[in-house]
């Protein structure tokens, strides 16, 4: 059975962040997730940047504005993407789904990192686990 959808998908869009990371990656996930969910035709909703610090989820706050702004729009959210470009505060996620009670599709994202700029270099590791 093939399923056709007949209305433009629309997801809500959370870019998670804790306060002490730099913000510049929250904007540049944002850019870059809204940009190609515009090309594939996707609506996406999101709070404004300047609503929350680094337009990011960093707290139970922030959480709480992004989960009122879902329920305003309820019946058009199909599913939801939480973007972590430099991990996230899982807490505040945890309560954004919570209490937004969309009961969609979740999907978690994380951005890419370059392995190339990390070294582990642990006393603890074994040398067969260490990243060259």
């Amino acid at each position: 059975m093939t399923l056709t959808i007949r209305r433009k998908v629309t997801l809500g869009l959370v870019i998670g962040s804790r306060a002490f990371f730099s913000p510049a990656p929250c904007l540049t996930a944002r850019t870059e997730v809204l940009a190609h969910l515009d090309r594939l035709g996707i609506e996406a909703v999101i709070l404004p940047y300047e609503a929350t610090a680094n337009g990011a989820v960093q707290g139970i706050a922030d959480a709480e504005l992004y989960a009122s702004h879902f329920k305003a729009r309820r019946d058009d959210i199909d599913g939801l993407v939480i973007c972590l470009p430099n991990f996230g505060d899982e807490i505040a996620i945890a309560e954004l789904v919570n209490r937004a009670k969309l009961n969609v599709p979740i999907l978690l994202q994380a951005s890419m990192t370059r392995w190339t700029r990390f070294r582990c270099m642990s006393a603890v590791m074994p040398s067969a686990a260490r990243f060259p």
